[in-house]
């Protein structure tokens, strides 16, 4: 057998189900990150394990978000808010504040495909998204 980037995402896939039941014994959601280094014969993956307390998974980025969507002239409030930008339906999932252009992590409904937004991007569509 030899890894591809066709067959790695359908291996993720299998790893993210049996770590579902992993998740559900110890009240944890976990998941594998999707970005991930392979040759044709070894692949690396990393793994997230977050808390859920009160049915929701708050992930690191969503914790940054609400302590400093401030320092970035966003509103802590507007975490999990949905907006449209460019026809497309997103909503705010976190903040990554050592990625300087683009720190707003957004996930775009309903296909839950995650992307990264500028501050200004994010303010003017969801100022539009309010009107």
């Amino acid at each position: 057998m030899h890894l591809t980037k066709h067959n790695i995402p359908r291996i993720l896939d299998e790893i993210d189900v049996a770590l579902e039941g992993i998740g559900k014994k110890y009240n944890l959601q976990l998941k594998t990150r999707r970005t991930y280094g392979y040759t044709d014969k070894n692949f690396r993956v990393e793994v997230e394990g977050v808390v859920v307390e009160n049915g929701v998974a708050e992930t690191r980025e969503a914790q940054c978000y609400k302590q400093l969507a401030t320092h970035y002239g966003l509103d802590p409030n507007d975490l999990y808010k949905e907006f449209i930008s460019r026809g497309r339906r997103f909503k705010i999932m976190g903040l990554k504040p050592k990625n300087f252009r683009y720190p707003v992590v957004v996930e775009e409904l309903p296909t839950g495909k995650r992307f990264k937004f500028s501050v200004d991007a994010v303010v003017e569509a969801t100022l539009f998204s309010q009107n």
